[in-house]
């Protein structure tokens, strides 16, 4: 006999039945379609979720089965405040930023939250994964509601899991982990932060400083087998100067703004308190507490500028620039010679800012003060990367069936024909270059392979005077502030600046005082060093 014969289920009962029935359809299918669209992105093996998601679907249907055989579908419903939900939104969100990002890193978290993400258009992928996580989450949830609307026992039961699931969450299993780390004290006038101080070189002894920002671009990636190749022309480049092996990503410098200010300023991008976020792109007291690289080098004489292909609004660039003397700053994809260019979602490809920025070099060249151009890529950018449309043309010789890894491969090889562009018109002469990632490479289809590695940034610098050599220092993105200086001809007391440490320095850096669980969570926890930087005046 059918388990639906009209004499043993009612119609009220084969109803909310079917219901159940299909919102965890909807659920199951909804995390099915997450593992389709990462693995189709070339990323992990997602059965794990798919056969999560199943006992989860078969044991809420066997519990609307037992509730329907016990007739409790034909009693009156009673609504009640799903407690459960609220759970279930904090791990489905933790889901969702790992599943994109790769990560779980509060301050970008928050700080995205409050700057917004104006200024650029959003890739499809996170559209995919978000709409899968939401809708797998409603339908969870509408399916937990119904079956707890007929039975006290199942209510009760599924609101006790709020405290298993509040507990279990990523989130608080990090803030768990951390009670038990010691914290470094970072604080200004304790001993380890110190404020930069400085002896200028005289002014005829002033080098220009070209600073690019590869997007996402490791040092990493030159061991995995997939993207060597790609690697090779920074290899090339970096042969003739400094390199790093060991910078590693610490706490709050892992997103775009955070590795700009950790490598200019020596410090992580951290926040005192939520009311401390109250400020809006434009504000010009972004760190105010902090001298940063153009700081400095702005009082010493030099014109600095910046450029990216982007709008400068996004993630509160503008602010951060505002705040710390560039005197000239471009977003590439509103400049009237370049407004009518191809674009990416992100803004104007790669080979256009070389191109701006072999332009803006040596109009810089031609006057009178030294000058710091900074400028940042963007076609490593996760999860896929963009290809400049010049590499499209027969540019590089090799081609991957991954894409990011011909993102990356392009960029690299036109940032390699733009050191060379720049060394044939005479205008590496008094120049350094420092070539570095701006954070490792989030979410993509190398990341599995990049795991398997300790996961290091790319960091370089060449030109004038740099003699090639290695350094195997632990370090982090903050110790390149520090560095860069000493390269340019400063004289820094202690050959420190903020936390970082010169990797020409003798003196340890933080990472290998604390290592680097105890930094990463000193760097956040430590309000007093977050109050400091972001106070007006000296810290």
């Amino acid at each position: 006999m059918s388990v639906f014969n009209k004499n043993f289920f009612g119609v009220d009962e084969k109803k909310s039945l079917l219901a159940i029935a299909v919102y965890t359809f909807i659920f199951f299918n909804s995390v099915h379609f997450l593992g389709i669209v990462q693995l189709n992105a070339g990323r992990f093996n997602y059965n794990i979720y798919d056969w999560s998601a199943l006992v989860v679907a078969i044991t809420v249907v066997l519990l609307a089965l037992i509730l329907a055989v016990k007739h409790r579908f034909s009693i009156p419903s009673r609504h009640y405040f799903p407690w459960f939900f609220i759970g279930l939104v904090l791990l489905f969100a933790a889901l969702f930023v790992r599943e994109y990002f790769g990560f779980l890193d509060i301050n970008s978290i928050l700080y995205h939250v409050v700057v917004g993400m104006d200024g650029v258009q959003l890739d499809a992928d996170i559209y995919y994964v978000g709409g899968s996580i939401f809708i797998a989450l409603m339908s969870l949830s509408l399916a937990l509601y119904n079956l707890g609307k007929y039975s006290l026992q199942v209510r009760k039961f599924l609101n006790l899991l709020t405290l298993p699931m509040l507990l279990l969450n990523p989130v608080s299993l990090a803030y768990a982990k951390n009670i038990m780390i010691d914290v470094a004290d970072l604080a200004p006038g304790r001993g380890i932060y110190k404020a930069v101080e400085y002896i200028a070189p005289i002014r005829d002894e002033r080098k220009n400083i070209i600073h690019i920002y590869l997007e996402s671009t490791e040092h990493t990636l030159e061991h995995i087998t997939d993207s060597q190749w790609a690697m090779e022309p920074l290899q090339r480049i970096a042969s003739t100067g400094f390199q790093a092996s060991a910078v590693r990503q610490v706490a709050s410098t892992g997103w775009t703004i955070a590795g700009i200010v950790a490598s200019q300023c020596g410090v992580p991008l951290v926040y005192p308190s939520l009311q401390r976020l109250s400020w809006h792109n434009g504000n010009p007291s972004f760190l105010p507490g902090v001298d940063c690289l153009p700081d400095i080098l702005e009082q010493s004489g030099y014109t600095t500028v910046f450029a990216r292909g982007f709008n400068l609004e996004f993630a509160g660039t503008d602010s951060f620039l505002n705040s710390h003397s560039y005197s000239r700053s471009i977003g590439l994809m509103a400049h009237e010679n370049y407004v009518d260019r191809p674009k990416n979602h992100w803004g104007s490809y790669d080979d256009d800012i070389y191109r701006f920025a072999i332009d803006e070099i040596n109009q810089l060249a031609r006057g009178d003060a030294p000058y710091y151009f900074t400028l940042t890529t963007n076609g490593g950018h996760f999860p896929n990367g963009h290809v400049s449309p010049s590499c499209r043309k027969g540019t590089n010789t090799e081609w991957s069936h991954i894409d990011i890894v011909n993102a990356i491969a392009c960029t690299n090889h036109l940032t390699e024909e733009f050191v060379r562009e720049l060394n044939q018109r005479g205008l590496l002469e008094n120049t350094i270059v420092v070539i570095q990632s701006d954070h490792l490479l989030m979410r993509s289809p190398l990341t599995p392979m990049l795991d398997k590695h300790e996961r290091v940034n790319f960091f370089s610098i060449i030109g004038d005077g740099v003699k090639p050599a290695i350094s195997n220092k632990e370090a982090s993105m903050m110790d390149v502030y520090p560095t860069i200086l000493e390269f340019a001809g400063y004289e820094i007391v202690d050959r420190k600046a903020g936390l970082g440490v010169s990797l020409l320095s003798e003196h340890p850096s933080l990472l290998e005082q604390f290592g680097q669980v105890t930094v990463d969570h000193s760097l956040v926890a430590n309000k007093e060093l977050s109050v400091a930087i972001w106070a007006a005046g000296d810290p």
